[in-house]
């Protein structure tokens, strides 16, 4: 990595830890960073893939193994699979804000599990980080209804920052007359 940093050849780097992976098949750290190459820098996704699938097997307590699956795995449309790799992560390190991040993209991209998304992204931003798509995502959520009736027509104003909801009013068909109506008007 530090060769990367240094603006020397990424095949440079390549080659080193294919030397270090050589000497010793059990570093894990080096096929994380293979594996990054190999999905980044130099593309080859079978690669990628080969490489961080030997550093979860070499390196299980380093988040970084698990992500790095988790990243190839996205890039090659494996999605519940990079879930399960993304989750491993936060075991090991449920304060690693990246991999919220991109469990709050691929929940929202790829898996259509809004919900989960904005929880993602919302736990990411906890954490410090800063994007503008999770910072949106989180405040977007302010304009959802838990009724069990959601899935009806609704009303989302924004007005002066403050996200107001109200329900459509339904036209009424039937003949008889109602006994009881309750409104509820819900402000956030």
């Amino acid at each position: 990595f530090a060769l990367l940093q240094q603006q020397k050849s990424a095949e440079e780097a390549l080659e080193r830890l294919n030397r270090a992976i050589g000497y010793d098949p059990s570093f894990g750290d080096a096929y994380v960073l293979k594996s990054y190459i190999r999905l980044e820098v130099l593309p080859n996704l079978e690669e990628s893939l080969l490489a961080a699938r030997a550093a979860v097997q070499h390196a299980p307590q380093n988040p970084d193994s698990h992500y790095s699956l988790a990243l190839a795995l996205t890039k090659k449309g494996q999605y519940q699979e990079a879930e399960q790799a993304m989750q491993q992560a936060l075991v090991v390190n449920p304060a690693y804000g990246d991999v919220y991040f991109s469990l709050g993209e691929l929940y929202a991209d790829h898996l259509n599990e809004p919900q989960k998304s904005v929880d993602a992204f919302r736990r990411y931003l906890e954490l410090g980080g800063q994007s503008e798509r999770a910072i949106r995502a989180v405040q977007g959520s302010a304009c959802l209804l838990y009724t069990s009736d959601a899935a009806d027509d609704l009303l989302c104003v924004d007005l002066g920052g403050r996200r107001i909801i109200k329900k459509k009013q339904k036209k009424q068909t039937h003949t008889k007359p109602l006994r009881y109506t309750q409104h509820k008007h819900h402000i956030q």
